[in-house]
């Protein structure tokens, strides 16, 4: 027999990724004791979705960015001591990307 078609709509989850650099917990509305209603776009987000509150981040952008694009820690890809700018020869090793 042929599959009966549905009228039912499959809703698959959206999934919204945010990195920000020098950012703390007490910079975003959410987060913080005075900064209310100053960041409502993203408290909406927050409130609607998941917050991870433990995690272990990066001070600079460019040990962030290289752990994000790898899933490896900074340090094992030499990128944990300061960011690279445009001028540098250097950047993520070729073999990570």
């Amino acid at each position: 027999p042929a599959p009966q078609l549905t009228d039912q709509k499959v809703v698959n989850p959206h999934i919204v990724m945010v990195l920000m650099d020098d950012v703390g917990y007490n910079d975003l509305g959410y987060g913080s004791s005075d900064l209310h209603m100053m960041t409502p776009f993203i408290d909406d987000i927050s409130g609607q979705g998941i917050r991870f509150g433990a995690l272990y981040g990066q001070p600079i952008c460019t040990p962030a960015r290289a752990a994000l694009l790898t899933g490896k820690y900074p340090i094992h890809m030499q990128m944990q001591h300061w960011q690279v700018v445009p001028q540098e020869p250097w950047g993520l090793p070729t073999q990570e990307v």
